[in-house]
């Protein structure tokens, strides 16, 4: 399933709850619960630019938000500030509109400096 379908299907909400869930702050679930993988499942680290092009704006940004927060939790990127968040949106977008099957967490990787490339 598409991450455009899935942040549709679900919404915000749901997406902030599957994260949550994810990172064991959600309720404790049942075991068969906990093996059991949601529809509406997705991947940051492989979440392609061409995923994000049918979102409106704000579900956009959304998800753009989460990959962003992911790749700095993986880099280490503990400060930061918002004309920088924004900045670094302006060039993912460059690279994504250029790019439509890279990753989006490696245009993120791009914009903040930290490319393994």
């Amino acid at each position: 399933m598409s991450i455009l379908r899935c942040l549709l299907k679900v919404g915000k909400r749901g997406v902030v709850a599957s994260v949550a869930a994810v990172l064991g702050v959600a309720p404790l679930m049942s075991q068969a619960e906990h093996h059991e993988q949601p529809d509406d499942s997705f991947n940051l680290a492989t979440l392609e630019c061409w995923d994000l092009t049918g979102l409106e704006e704000s579900d956009r940004a959304y998800a753009l938000l989460m990959v962003y927060g992911y790749v700095a939790g993986q880099s280490s990127m503990s400060t930061q500030s918002a004309s920088g968040i924004q900045a670094a949106f302006e060039i993912i977008g460059r690279l994504c509109d250029a790019n439509p099957d890279m990753y989006v967490a490696s245009a993120v990787k791009r914009a903040v400096g930290h490319d393994e490339e």
